[in-house]
């Protein structure tokens, strides 16, 4: 494939994109690779503009741009959706403190100013009833709950390019500009979306590192998880993984324990049956 010669439209975009995933998903390396790389050449066709809602900043060709609150909330409300927005849904969330009249009008205002400030037109999309992000913004949650999402496909150890964007990615979710998240309406739910991927960028780091006998690694993202999510049945699964990889076996049925009367008390549930045989059958003595 000649990747010097593909051209950027939305539509060939968004069929790459998916054909990349698939590509993951039957483990075709050569064509995944061939893939990316042309995905890579096409999004260099044009002026990208980053919406790095990590960092809560947005820039154009590596150049901060200086955004009000009003407009980095606009284009973070988009942003949380692959589909367009509706005029209402973006009045609600936005302007629900004023009468629907003067958000309507606060909104086109909003647009533009947005437009003008990227140096855009297309960076917002108007759909005839409501607006989305251009072709031209890359959003960086998009781009990693892609990436995580594929490498929680597989379990075990990781390639060393990939390990090392998924530990990039895990410090710029604990960096990231939380007080801001509160600012505007859709900010419950974008940090909802924050600690779930925190959750399992974590949780595939630590897999890889178990898998490589890292156990001191091991052990220091296995307490980040109980902190996270100690109802999770994975960050358990963890927990008695990486006892038995100690040799500690009474350790793996202590955490088992731990883990079953958590779920008694907070949900009235059990484990499921793939955990219980996972402790039964390794650390060899019935519960």
């Amino acid at each position: 494939m000649d990747t010097t010669q593909v051209h950027a439209t939305p539509r060939l975009e968004a069929l790459i994109q998916e054909a990349l995933q698939l590509a993951h998903e039957w483990g075709s390396s050569v064509i995944a690779e061939r893939l990316a790389a042309a995905l890579t050449a096409m999004q260099g066709s044009y002026e990208a503009i980053e919406l790095d809602l990590l960092a809560t900043e947005v820039r154009r060709q590596g150049r901060l741009i200086a955004l009000s609150r009003s407009e980095r909330a606009l284009l973070a409300t988009l942003a949380l959706h692959k589909r367009p927005v509706t005029r209402e849904e973006l009045v609600e969330l936005l302007y629900a403190h004023v009468s629907t009249g003067i958000a309507v009008s606060q909104l086109k205002v909003y647009v533009h100013r947005v437009r003008r400030r990227l140096g855009d037109a297309l960076a917002i999309v108007c759909t005839g009833d409501g607006y989305m992000l251009g072709p031209s913004v890359a959003v960086d949650l998009r781009q990693c709950e892609l990436e995580v999402a594929l490498a929680m496909r597989t379990r075990g150890g990781l390639p060393a390019s990939q390990y090392a964007r998924l530990v990039r990615t895990r410090l710029r979710l604990l960096r990231r500009d939380v007080a801001w998240l509160r600012t505007f309406a859709a900010g419950a739910d974008l940090e909802r979306r924050l600690d779930t991927l925190l959750f399992d960028v974590t949780l595939r780091i630590a897999e890889a590192a178990l898998a490589q006998s890292d156990i001191t690694l091991t052990t220091l993202l296995s307490h980040s998880l109980s902190e996270l999510d100690p109802s999770d049945e994975r960050t358990a699964e963890l927990a008695i993984r990486l006892n038995l990889a100690r040799g500690d076996e009474a350790g793996a049925r202590r955490a088992f324990h731990r883990y079953s009367q958590l779920l008694e008390r907070e949900f009235a549930a059990k484990p499921s049956p793939s955990l219980c045989r996972l402790i039964t059958s390794v650390a060899g003595q019935a519960l």
